[in-house]
Formats: C-alpha cells, sequence, structure tokens
C-alpha cells in the first residue's frame, strides 16, 4: 500500500490523509478523523501523531503503512527546491507556527512579481504562466501576523534547481 507522506502541520489545523493500493481501509487512532474506515480521511491536528493505515485487498491480505504528522513551532522557509516532477521538494512549501494575514509574494531578478498567494496551502509549482521558470535565484517577501498579533515581513532569496 502507499500512504501520504510524513509532514508538519500548525496546532488546530486539518490535513487530508489518503492510503491506497486496497480495498478496505481501517486508521488508528481514530481520534480526530473524519472516515477512519475509507482510503482517504480528514484528521484534525492537535499534537504530533502518528497514523496507522491498515488495508487488506480482496483476498484478505493485509499490509500496514504510517504517517507521522508533526506540529510546526517555528517559521521554516526553504533557500531552495526542485520542482522537477520527482515526488521530492517539488513545490516552495513555507511552514508557519498559528498565524493569520499570511502573503506571500516571489519575484524574478527583475524585480516582476511571478508568485503570490494569500493562503499558506497554495504552495509554488515553479511555474510563470504555466511554463518552467529557469533554474536561478529568486526573491521572496512574506508578511504574517503571529499568535500574539505581531506583524512579520520575511524576505529571502531561493534557489530553483531542476
Amino acid at each position: 500500500i502507499s500512504i501520504s507522506h510524513d509532514t508538519n502541520v500548525a496546532a488546530g489545523s486539518s490535513i487530508a490523509l489518503q492510503c491506497s493500493g486496497a480495498v478496505n481501509y481501517a486508521w488508528w487512532p481514530i481520534a480526530g478523523l473524519s472516515n477512519p474506515n475509507g482510503s482517504s480521511t480528514m484528521a484534525s491536528i492537535q499534537q504530533p501523531i502518528s497514523y496507522l493505515c491498515t488495508a487488506s485487498d480482496a483476498n484478505n491480505c493485509t499490509a500496514s503503512a504510517a504517517v507521522n504528522i508533526g506540529i510546526i513551532s517555528q517559521l521554516v522557509i526553504p533557500n531552495a527546491f526542485s520542482p522537477n516532477a520527482d515526488g521530492i521538494n517539488d513545490e516552495f512549501a513555507i511552514q508557519l507556527p498559528p498565524h493569520t494575514n499570511y502573503h506571500l509574494r516571489i519575484f524574478n531578478r527583475w524585480g516582476n512579481e511571478i508568485f503570490t498567494s494569500t493562503a499558506i496551502q497554495n504552495k509554488w509549482n515553479g511555474k510563470y504562466k504555466n511554463i518552467d521558470v529557469p533554474m536561478e535565484t529568486y526573491f521572496s517577501t512574506l508578511t504574517w501576523v503571529d499568535a500574539k498579533n505581531v506583524e512579520h515581513i520575511e524576505n529571502g532569496e531561493l534557489t530553483v534547481v531542476r
């Protein structure tokens, strides 16, 4: 069977979990899950947790796989990513502790905005107008408000590697 990748989320958020390759599914623990007997389920995450998916096929052969969900406690802004469709670091994704007023902007070396998002779920895939951007350095500006209502502005560089 295959299962969602390990990840980190903000406490109190929900995340979609997926298990595939079988007919019947059982997730454990079931607390916080929207569908503990489905191939996909939504999990409400309050603290770090590991979910186990046990699945069986039509011949009643079973297999299990686990996914680990951690809690984001600090800001993490990667300085590179590789949008090459290999399933590893294909999107530029920022990790934030609980926050509001998220706004990410990415610029090319000429100062042209090539990506903007006001939702942390919207990750940059390394494209501008549906065309792969070249391998080079880009610039980001992130503004957000933390749980204590303090505004933060983070400026940085990120490299696209293919």
